[in-house]
């Protein structure tokens, strides 16, 4: 056994000296300095003015190949690319035969500027433009000179004297710097690659591995690193580039984010079509990274997951997004997106649901002001405050509104949502449509199911002149009053359904100016309404005591006001409403009045009149004398809706009540005097005695 060992072993050591000496005496034969000519030829009839400026040397560790240092690439007296060394490895069979077969190449200590002038023309430009009119190469000029026959006959020749091959079975670079300058848009960019390897390179279509570590600085932005693993194909005669399963990993400050991509780009054409994934990430941390700021959210979760599948379709400056599937925390949006030529987006999106109060800043609680006075004192100072803190929050800003950001955008919106969420407003089956373009953002539809109701909208925000106009007409439709104004203004007074038409338009740069620059109308109808805290029932008995002369009694009130058909009208101007009409039943009594509302202290002072209608009822604790009855009798409301709605609040208008007191205190007079005259009489000549009274007494 030990012989045999020593046998092989033998026969290894010499078979490997042979290969030695055979490749030490090739290598000693071949000057590889001779090839420089044809390596520089080939890449010059592929548009590329590649330079070898260094010697070419064999290059032994870690495989055999070729070695030079110094190799430039530009076109147009401009330097495109340095690189320290260029490494080509050969494969050793064929240099047996004197063949030099390149079986990788390895580029290190790459530098390439990309420049852009003020003009946005880049200086690889004038390389692109030399490939696109490469020099005819020998073969080529034999065939323009002596047709294609001696065209094939100068190819074949070509190929059988020229000991060079450049089937390239790997490509590595490493230690490649890229400087991007833009001097027109005054941005700079530096792209470090580490290493990149494509393995089975090719440019006839075939697949090859794609394995690069990339890291980006932009401006003063934090380092980006990037992996890309995937496979690419390039047909150079057709000009395709094929992408299959491509996957980019992105890092910044150790969050990460992926995309997937497959697809196939028409390099003559500049169209693609694929498919695009974008992982599931984290964008708040990315913007802040970025030095984007964000405004303070409600939910401090917001804005933390984002994903995104789509199909892709670009061709120039257009591009579609069909089958969009994206989800931004818990919203999921699906649809489709695009881009045309003339720069206009289209987005066509329907979604299960949207907080936008997630995305806003969050509510600002009220402070109680304290009291160490307590009882009565206390009460005062609460409410005091409260409506202090009422107005105050009612006090839109002056903060001028940034609404330059619209001028230049373009875009036709469709959304539909199952659920939506703004200042606590809940709305389902949401169908909204708008548009903008050039400053004019038009709301061409709004319709949602609103507490038991619908409402309905339209909207115009005009900001291509100085000053910024709004206008927006609202129809709401049988909704229910309480959880609407409790979202909107922490209101729960008032309760029932009703139908609102309200018009609206202001202008200014903020949203204060737009607060006391807004004119328009409100119109209300409800079959019931109540308001709680407001007893008119209670108004009215402290009325038709006062006209009975007696004292009001004291019964156990609802504390609220039940109201049928009613009626609302007012104009809005500023912060004042003028209501023009307010009409309503209250159990038998119909209600008219007619006045004005302070919208910013809140305050309010309405002077109306109640009528008596039908007989009376001994049943009711408040009854009033035949004569009072279809009579006007005057109420008058006034306080402050931040505010508790007392008893106080309504009550006899007493201004206007006192005339009411004189007639009827004349009436009494007159019905006493009658009484006595008539029983001195005996009823004799009562009719002329009844003219008599009427005429002193003007009834």
């Amino acid at each position: 056994m030990s012989k045999l060992m020593k046998i092989l072993m033998a026969l290894v050591a010499a078979i490997v000296a042979v290969v030695m000496a055979a490749v030490v005496y090739l290598t000693q034969v071949l000057d590889p300095n001779s090839f420089r000519d044809d390596i520089e030829r080939l890449a010059a009839e592929q548009g590329v003015p590649l330079s070898l400026n260094g010697p070419i040397a064999w290059q032994w560790y870690p495989r055999l190949g070729l070695h030079v240092q110094a190799v430039t690439l530009g076109g147009g007296g401009q330097t495109l690319v340095e690189a320290d060394s260029l490494a080509a490895q050969v494969a050793v069979p064929p240099l047996l035969k004197g063949q030099v077969v390149v079986a990788g190449i390895e580029l290190t200590g790459v530098d390439l500027q990309l420049l852009v002038d003020r003009q946005g023309r880049g200086n690889w430009q004038a390389l692109t433009d030399q490939a696109g009119n490469k020099v005819a190469t020998p073969a080529e000029a034999g065939a323009l000179a002596e047709g294609s026959g001696a065209a094939e006959q100068a190819a074949s020749a070509a190929k059988e004297t020229s000991p060079l091959n450049l089937a390239v079975e790997q490509l590595q670079l490493t230690d490649i710097s890229v400087i991007y300058r833009d001097q027109r848009q005054q941005t700079e960019a530096r792209v470090e690659v580490p290493s990149c390897r494509m393995t089975s390179f090719n440019l006839q279509g075939q697949l090859f591995d794609l394995a690069c570590d990339t890291q980006v600085h932009w401006q003063d932005f934090p380092e980006i690193q990037v992996a890309t693993r995937g496979q690419l194909g390039f047909d150079q005669a057709r000009q395709r580039l094929r992408i299959a399963d491509l996957l980019q990993t992105l890092q910044l400050n150790g969050e990460r984010a992926a995309i997937n991509l497959d697809g196939e780009l028409a390099m003559d054409t500049q169209q693609f079509a694929g498919q695009l994934r974008l992982q599931r990430f984290n964008p708040r941390v990315w913007l802040e990274a970025l030095q984007v700021a964000l405004p303070e959210m409600a939910r401090p979760q917001a804005l933390t997951a984002l994903s995104l599948s789509a199909g892709i379709e670009t061709e120039a400056a257009q591009w579609h997004l069909s089958d969009l599937q994206l989800q931004l925390d818990d919203s999921l949006l699906q649809g489709s997106a695009s881009q045309s030529a003339e720069g206009t987006v289209a987005l066509l999106l329907q979604g299960n649901q949207l907080n936008l109060d997630h995305y806003l800043p969050p509510a600002v609680e009220s402070e109680q002001t304290p009291s160490a006075t307590g009882g009565a004192t206390e009460h005062v100072a609460k409410a005091e405050s409260s409506a202090a803190q009422g107005k105050a929050s009612r006090r839109l800003s002056d903060e001028p509104l940034a609404l330059d950001g619209i001028k230049p955008l373009s875009i036709n919106l469709a959304l539909g949502l199952q659920q939506f969420q703004v200042a606590g407003v809940q709305m389902q089956a949401v169908e909204l449509e708008a548009m903008a373009h050039q400053g004019l953002v038009d709301l061409t539809a709004f319709s949602a199911s609103l507490y038991q109701g619908r409402v309905a909208a339209r909207g115009q925000l005009d900001n291509r002149g100085q000053k910024p106009r709004v206008s927006l007409a609202t129809q709401v439709d049988q909704v229910q009053l309480q959880p609407l104004l409790t979202a909107l203004a922490q209101e729960q007074r008032l309760t029932g359904q009703a139908s609102i038409d309200l018009s609206l338009a202001a202008s200014g740069n903020s949203l204060g100016a737009w607060q006391r620059s807004a004119r328009g109308q409100l119109q209300l109808e409800a079959e019931t309404l109540s308001i709680i805290e407001l007893d008119i029932e209670k108004a009215f008995c402290e009325i038709a005591a006062l006209a009975n002369g007696k004292p009001a009694p004291q019964l156990p009130w609802k504390g609220k006001t039940d109201l049928q058909q009613v009626q609302v009208s007012m104009d809005l101007k500023g912060t004042q409403a003028r209501f023009n009409q307010v009409q309503a039943g209250v159990e038998e009594l119909q209600l008219a009045a007619t006045g004005a509302s302070e919208y910013l202290g809140g305050d309010f002072d309405l002077r109306g009149d109640l009528r008596v209608t039908g007989a009376a009822n001994p049943d009711r604790a408040c009854q009033i004398r035949d004569r009072w009855r279809n009579r006007d009798l005057p109420l008058r409301c006034r306080g402050n809706i931040d505010e508790p709605l007392s008893g106080r609040v309504c009550g006899p208008d007493r201004d206007r009540f006192n005339e009411l007191l004189e007639d009827e205190a004349k009436a009494r007079v007159q019905e006493k005097l009658q009484e006595k005259i008539q029983e001195k009489l005996k009823g004799s000549n009562a009719e002329q005695v009844e003219t008599l009274l009427r005429g002193l007494f003007g009834r």
